[in-house]
């Protein structure tokens, strides 16, 4: 028996190499490198939060999703986020705590997505001991890079409306956040 097996295998196999489109592999490397692929994902997000006259502020996100793309280059994402926001509203100390869905819509080109984001929470917030009751809807903007084939970092730029029970009117601040997460 020869080295290379039987000599129809040998030709066969030589015959699938040269048919073989390297491109074929070069976009099965590039789909696993890019955000147009769909993936489960988990992320925390660190930021700061401002807002008038005096409120000022941190907040940390974690949130776990799933993200889809479509062949046009659309590639959308829903997630589930908890959040809790220690602020300063002139000198008394604010808590909140706000749980939502968040969803994402845009595209990129590897390994970045730019997008638009639309979220919507219910919030218990204290102030100075007294709990208090909020919706809230957050808008804004983000970019994320995608590093190697499953961690990604950016920012996003969100303003929020949120209006609290106890007082009649809507109170709007803005955030910036550095998502850091992982798919999956």
């Amino acid at each position: 028996m020869r080295a290379f097996g039987h000599p129809l295998a040998l030709a066969a196999a030589l015959a699938a190499a040269a048919l073989a489109d390297p491109r074929a592999a070069a976009a099965a490397e590039v789909e696993a490198y890019n955000f147009n692929a769909s993936a489960r994902y988990a992320l925390v997000a660190p930021g700061a939060v401002a807002g008038a006259p005096s409120l000022y502020g941190g907040r940390v996100g974690l949130e776990l999703g799933a993200q889809r793309a479509r062949p046009s280059g659309l590639v959308w994402s829903l997630g589930g986020q908890l959040e809790y926001s220690p602020a300063r509203y002139y000198d008394i100390p604010l808590h909140a705590l706000r749980a939502g869905p968040v969803a994402r819509v845009g595209g990129g080109e590897r390994p970045w997505f730019a997008y638009a984001l639309l979220g919507a929470h219910a919030g218990y917030i204290s102030e100075e001991g007294d709990a208090r009751f909020g919706f809230s809807i957050t808008t804004g903007v983000g970019l994320v890079h995608l590093v190697g084939e499953r961690l990604f970092f950016g920012f996003e730029l969100a303003p929020r409306f949120e209006y609290v029970t106890a007082h009649p009117t809507v109170h709007t601040t803005v955030e910036l956040r550095l998502p850091l997460g992982w798919r999956f």
